[in-house]
């Protein structure tokens, strides 16, 4: 980790300056953008969730002290649209409001009809926040794909009502067998990134004949 010292910015028309409290990492967005891609996104530019304490306001109705959820880099001091967070909830789970609110998004312009057995592949944080959110559609079965334990560990936690660990179990003789060689109804992809190329390929696999496939995560090829 390398700290480097920058000016405070300052707020534009309706935006807010706020002092960071906490600030969320996603692991594959940013091991990738830094580390995996031709060129790489400078320091300054990761990170894309902030929630902290309003010190500066330039928005109507917010003031200093208010609590506040941002759209900006890792940083001490950050500037952008104001989001508010709700009482009672702390600054670090107030991280993942904006992708909470983009899970919701993806998962109500799904075409899911009532019933559907849903298969999410990929549980970090984008695919394992769909996967709770996609309960408001009624599905049959949530059937979560990862490679990495944690991960399954933690989509198992959170309510996946089947997990598949690639590491172990080929996913897409697992989900033939789940759906009685059916296939399933609806494959959201979630995995993006170089691992993206295959996950891809799988889910067109996994579906059956006229089943719904959405792409949520960008892959590389």
């Amino acid at each position: 980790v390398l700290m480097e010292a920058a000016d405070i910015p300052t707020p534009g028309a309706n935006e807010v300056l706020i002092k960071v409290k906490r600030s969320l990492i996603s692991r594959g967005s940013e091991l990738f953008k830094r580390y995996v891609m031709p060129e790489a996104l400078p320091p300054w530019r990761m990170g894309y969730s902030d929630a902290g304490e309003v010190v500066e306001s330039k928005v109507k109705g917010v003031g200093p002290g208010d609590r506040s959820n941002v759209s900006g880099p890792h940083a001490q001091y950050v500037v952008g649209a104001h989001g508010s967070i709700p009482n009672g909830m702390d600054y670090e789970t107030a991280t993942f409001i904006g992708l909470s609110t983009s899970a919701t998004m993806w998962m109500r312009t799904t075409p899911i009809e009532p019933g559907d057995d849903v298969i999410i592949l990929g549980q970090g944080i984008v695919g394992n926040l769909y996967m709770q959110a996609v309960r408001e559609r009624k599905p049959g079965r949530v059937i979560t794909v990862d490679a990495t334990e944690l991960r399954c560990e933690i989509s198992r936690q959170c309510g996946a009502d089947v997990v598949v660990n690639v590491a172990e179990t080929d996913s897409v003789e697992a989900v033939m067998e789940l759906t009685k060689g059916r296939g399933a109804d609806v494959v959201v992809e979630c995995v993006g990134g170089n691992a993206g190329v295959r996950s891809f390929e799988q889910a067109q696999q996994m579906m059956k004949d006229d089943g719904v496939l959405h792409l949520i995560s960008k892959f590389q090829g």
